[in-house]
């Protein structure tokens, strides 16, 4: 019996080496753009702009949920679930539509979220929009947990746009977890985008991260935020405008993890992000009366779930933060609630 079993694991680790997904460092993608709106707005014709920052959890991590990673019980939602989720999702995007909306955890076909194209559908509810998606999790079967395994899964992040972009690039992050586990998890990276401003020469450049979780003594992502870093000076050293929309799986600077609710364990998450980073100027943009993230221990109780702020911005020194507000919603739809924020290129 043992042995059966070992040859099966095997088996398993040889296909998941042999299909392995192994992104290049930077790789160039296309824009998506919607057939009724193609190049309406080729450029950005106002310093006043707007966005939107979620991490939807493939539509599978409302309120009912909690899951088995991190500590609960659930491996697969019920399919009514992710369909109850999905459609608060695109209505909530409806209703808090910005000029950029970066999201998190968007599944292309994953068994977790019963192979719904979530890319499509919310395309169908943002029909002035482009869209540019980067793969971070493709997996073709993933055996854990061995009674129910999550099976397979392609999902990554994706920048929702009014604008057309002259550049989009995924950028990998370097570092990873040992071999095998590495071969089950997610390759992070980000969705570097750029655009061009009508009557200026600078650029906007528009950054989507998923920062490593599940990262025990944050080397992973101390080595990810290093490389950002570069490059966010580099492009602000340009003249450029930058603004980095995440879920950093970290809290901001100054940020009390138990600020929301006092008991509990502080998770991973709550290393904090550098202070100056990546240098003095830059800013911190979130709102600390509104978490965005909560624990998934158990389904959600608003008087007894760990909750926090891991999502928020990160904008350049010659960026105006006109408004910033997190949107509670419950977490109805997700383990993360939506950002919003209204800034001025000066």
């Amino acid at each position: 019996m043992l042995g059966t079993i070992a040859l099966i694991l095997g088996g398993l680790i040889i296909h998941a080496s042999i299909t392995d997904y192994q992104p290049d460092v930077k790789i160039l993608l296309s824009q998506n753009k919607s057939a009724s709106t193609v190049l309406k707005t080729p450029e950005l014709t106002s310093s006043n702009i707007s966005f939107l920052i979620w991490n939807i959890g493939y539509g599978g991590l409302g309120s009912e949920s909690d899951f088995f990673y991190d500590g609960g019980k659930m491996v697969h939602p019920q399919n009514q679930w992710v369909q109850k989720n999905m459609a608060g999702i695109t209505q909530s995007l409806q209703q808090y539509s910005a000029d950029f909306i970066l999201l998190q955890e968007v599944d292309s076909s994953a068994q977790r979220s019963y192979y719904t194209n979530q890319l499509e559908k919310i395309e169908a509810v943002l029909p002035s929009y482009h869209y540019t998606f980067a793969t971070n999790f493709l997996v073709d079967f993933i055996p854990i947990p061995f009674t129910e395994p999550l099976g397979g899964i392609h999902s990554g992040i994706a920048t929702y746009s009014r604008f057309e972009a002259l550049e989009n690039i995924r950028f990998q992050f370097p570092g990873n977890y040992e071999w095998p586990v590495s071969l089950y998890m997610l390759d992070r990276c980000f969705l570097f985008q750029r655009f061009s401003i009508k009557g200026k020469t600078q650029q906007l450049v528009v950054i989507n991260s998923h920062n490593s979780a599940y990262d025990k003594g944050g080397k992973l992502k101390k080595t990810q935020m290093k490389y950002l870093e570069d490059i966010l000076v580099a492009e602000y050293q340009k003249g450029n405008y930058v603004i980095v929309g995440a879920d950093w799986n970290q809290i901001p600077p100054d940020f009390d993890p138990y600020h929301f609710v006092k008991k509990g364990t502080i998770p991973n998450e709550s290393m904090k992000s550098p202070k100056n980073y990546p240098e003095a100027g830059w800013k911190w943009v979130y709102d600390s009366t509104v978490p965005t993230n909560r624990a998934l221990l158990e389904t959600y109780s608003p008087d007894s779930t760990f909750t926090t702020v891991i999502d928020y911005f990160l904008v350049s020194p010659n960026v105006g933060v006109k408004s910033v507000r997190g949107i509670n919603l419950d977490f109805q739809y997700s383990d993360h609630q939506p950002v919003w924020m209204e800034v001025e290129l000066q």
